[in-house]
Order: C-alpha cells, then sequence, then structure tokens
C-alpha cells in the first residue's frame, strides 16, 4: 500500500472545491463513483505522494533509461544524453523533459506549471467521483500491481509507474532509490492543498470557486438590500399615515 502522508505534505483531494471547466459542482459528487482513468503520475497527486517525491521518480525514470543524466545535486542540474520519443512520452513527461532539455535545471515556474496542469486534468477527470472510493482503488491497484516485490511503501507505486510504462524498458527491481532527487527538487511548494480553500494560494485552484462566491455574496446581498429597503418604506409608510 503507498504509504499515508500526513500533516502539510497532504494532498487533500476531500478539500478541493472540485470543478468542471465552469461550474462548482462539488455538491454533486456520486457516493461510490471512482475515476477510473487516471494515469500513473495523477494516481500519485491524488493519493498524497508529496510534489518533490514525483518529480524525482519521473527524474529516476529518465536517469534509467539514459535520457538525461545528473550532473550536480545542489543545484540540481541535468544534461540530455539522448532524446526520447516525445510521442511515447505522457503530457507531463513530455513537459518534464522539455522543462530540462532547454537549459539543464527545473525553476520554480516549470514545476508550478507542472503542478497545475496535474491539479487541472484531475479535476477534471474526476470532479463528480467519490474521493475515498476513487483513492482506496488506486491503492489496491498498486498493491496489485507490485504484489510480487510489494514494499508497503510508496516505492510501489513507482514499481507500476516504471515498469507499466508502456515505453520505459529497464525495469525497477528496488535497486535504486527513486525519490534520491527529492530533496533537490527547487520547488517550494510541496503540497498542493492542505485544509480548506485559501484565496491567498499560489496557485488557481479556486478561481470557479471566488467567482461562484462572489456571484453568491451580490445575489444575496441585492436580495438582502431590497427586502431592507422593502421593509423600511413600509414602516414609513405605516408611519406616516399614524
Amino acid at each position: 500500500m503507498v504509504a499515508a502522508h500526513r500533516g502539510l505534505d497532504d494532498i487533500r483531494w476531500d478539500a478541493l472545491d472540485w470543478t468542471p471547466p465552469k461550474l462548482v459542482l462539488s455538491s454533486f459528487r456520486t457516493p461510490g463513483k471512482v475515476c477510473e482513468d487516471l494515469t500513473a503520475l495523477e494516481a500519485a497527486f491524488y493519493l498524497g505522494l508529496p510534489f518533490k517525491r514525483i518529480v524525482s521518480a519521473m527524474l529516476n525514470s529518465m536517469v534509467a533509461e539514459g535520457f538525461v543524466e545528473v550532473t550536480t545535486r545542489n543545484p540540481l542540474r541535468v544534461r540530455v544524453l539522448s532524446a526520447p520519443d516525445k510521442e511515447r512520452l505522457d503530457q507531463y513527461e513530455r513537459l518534464f523533459f522539455e522543462s530540462l532539455e532547454d537549459d539543464g535545471r527545473l525553476s520554480q515556474g516549470e514545476l508550478e506549471t507542472f503542478m497545475n496542469l496535474a491539479v487541472d486534468t484531475i479535476r477534471k477527470k474526476a470532479w463528480d467521483c467519490d474521493v475515498e472510493a476513487t483513492k482506496a482503488y488506486y491503492q489496491n491497484l498498486v498493491e496489485e500491481k507490485a504484489r510480487d516485490d510489494q514494499r508497503g511503501t510508496d516505492e510501489d507505486w513507482y514499481w507500476w509507474y516504471h515498469n507499466e510504462h508502456a515505453y520505459y524498458t529497464r525495469r525497477y527491481h528496488h535497486d535504486r532509490d527513486p525519490f534520491h532527487h527529492e530533496v533537490d527538487i527547487p520547488v517550494q511548494t510541496d503540497h498542493l492543498v492542505s485544509g480548506p480553500i485559501d484565496t491567498d494560494l499560489v496557485m488557481d485552484l479556486n478561481v470557479c470557486h471566488d467567482a461562484c462566491h462572489s456571484a453568491c455574496h451580490s445575489a444575496c446581498h441585492s436580495a438582502c438590500h431590497s427586502a431592507c429597503h422593502s421593509a423600511c418604506h413600509s414602516a414609513c409608510v405605516s408611519g406616516s399615515s399614524h
């Protein structure tokens, strides 16, 4: 089973207002409904693996496949050895490789773009799904995929991600630490959301929520104002008649 992560490193999907492109419909989650089409990387986000750990895993795979090599760890610098066939990478892997390809490093902005892409894609796929049921589905899937070499840690997820990859050929047998570079990833935000939505968050997760809240507030304020005005007017008319 994927190891549990608590505290500020959690990705609390149950605390997000899951939205389709335009409307906040988090109250329309269907009990028991599972989103079964998340990729291994998307499932990692959903299960709560810290962002740096996910990025380190991707880097580890690209090093193992001979696409890149790490030249320095602090600061993290990478050199491209052999460009992969980008058509055989998913959208996150392409974005990740292109971020390394241009200057050999990962910037805060590039990593936040990657993070936002993952969140946006997952929200669109799973906005009406049962969070706990979906988590349980992927926890069970990870255990099933790694059953012959299971460790009960996040390495089980990596076993699934790397060994089930349609393009990668260098199999993983717990012979290396896929999270070796976790501490080297230059990103300040290692979790997406913990607790209630906060308008001060750096990412754009709550744009729809804010717009909806603002519209509701305005409508409510307008209605209250009209009611108050009407009551005052009636009172004045009633008072003047006496």
